[in-house]
């Protein structure tokens, strides 16, 4: 018995040792301002306020995507969110991780009233990798804050973004 556990030990490490790496190939000009799965932000000028970022969340499960862009009308479609936002500092990653900002505070936030969204998956997830990679362009959108002042983004293009992972 102890030789069969013995063999079944050995071949066991050998199988393991032997699987080959995997690969991940991804675009050159490559992204990292996107997490979960998924969201996508940038910074954004509005009307002269510093600090300002507009976000897209996609509930990606609930949307057929693939490498070919699809087009959504953000009213309709509850799997698909965006805002504005603008803060009171500048910092390189106010959405993604799990650590506060020492500080950080919003000062105001524009909910989407209408506006599309195209996306399409660049380079979809692999067997030694959950990341992938995505295109979203955001088009006549028109935000909405609490005193009903508007916003609008005639074209915002987040391209070649990394999301499908939290930062620490």
């Amino acid at each position: 018995m102890k030789k069969v556990l013995g063999i079944f030990m050995i071949i066991t490490s050998v199988i393991i040792g032997c699987e080959k790496e995997c690969e991940v190939t991804n675009p050159e000009n490559l992204k990292f301002n996107g997490c979960f799965n998924f969201m996508v932000f940038d910074s954004i000028k509005v009307s002269g306020i510093e600090n300002s970022y507009v976000s897209v969340q996609v509930q990606r499960d609930e949307l057929v995507l693939n490498s070919q862009f699809k087009s959504f009308e953000i009213k309709n479609n509850s799997s698909i969110t965006s805002a504005v936002q603008t803060f009171n500092m500048q910092t390189n990653d106010c959405y993604c991780s799990d650590a506060i900002i020492p500080g950080l505070k919003t000062f105001n936030t524009w909910v989407i009233q209408s506006g599309i969204v195209e996306i399409r998956i660049v380079r979809e997830r692999s067997e030694c990798d959950n990341t992938y990679v995505v295109d979203v362009i955001l088009k006549n959108a028109i935000f909405k804050d609490l005193k009903n002042n508007e916003i609008s983004i005639e074209h915002k293009a987040f391209l070649n973004i990394l999301v499908n992972y939290t930062l620490g």
